[in-house]
């Protein structure tokens, strides 16, 4: 099942680390003539550098 997505983040100046993923997959092997979407995940994250 292939997968792909968007991954974007930014660091502040004073350690504060902000950070979104975005994700798809897709069922090529259906037996029908198209691709359907199998899964959507958005995963957002914020963190701290010491």
């Amino acid at each position: 099942m292939p997968v792909g997505g968007v991954q974007a983040g930014y660091e502040f100046r004073n350690g504060i680390l902000l950070q979104t993923i975005y994700q798809l997959s897709y069922d090529l092997c259906s037996g029908k003539n198209r691709s359907q979407l199998r899964t959507q995940t958005l995963s957002v994250g914020i963190g701290y550098r010491f």
